[in-house]
């Protein structure tokens, strides 16, 4: 795997890893999928989470950092593959469309709207 942008000792470990290429369903159920999403960086990975009584919602990690990145399709100058983030971007964009919220990890307007008790996401 190119590590353009990573520190090789993040990766130094016992640890065994694999790299995701594909959609990666966890539990074979559909309840939580890993979805490669390159472009900010090369090994980007986001998780679908549907629940059965939320819904779904779409852990877009560093794809979509702020919901005004994706409602303007805006791409972060440090981007490492723009061509790729900008189908990443409409990826997001049909996944929102099918009915998933998508969190934008550092937006913290959305984050602070998020229910956070236990239990509230089920």
């Amino acid at each position: 795997m190119e590590q353009v942008g990573c520190f090789s000792a993040d990766w130094e470990h016992p640890m065994s890893m694999i790299e995701i290429t594909g959609e990666v369903d966890i539990f074979d159920d559909g309840r939580i999928v890993l979805l490669p999403l390159p472009g900010h960086t090369a090994g980007l990975t986001g998780a679908l989470a549907c629940l059965p009584n939320s819904g779904a919602y779409l852990l877009a990690s560093d794809a979509a950092v702020l919901r005004e990145h994706l409602d303007r399709e805006i791409i972060p100058k440090n981007t490492w593959n723009q061509d790729l983030y900008t189908k990443v971007l409409d990826e997001i964009k049909r996944i929102e469309k099918s009915g998933a919220v998508v969190a934008c990890v550092h937006d913290l307007s959305q984050w602070s709207a998020f229910r956070t008790a236990e239990g509230h996401y089920d």
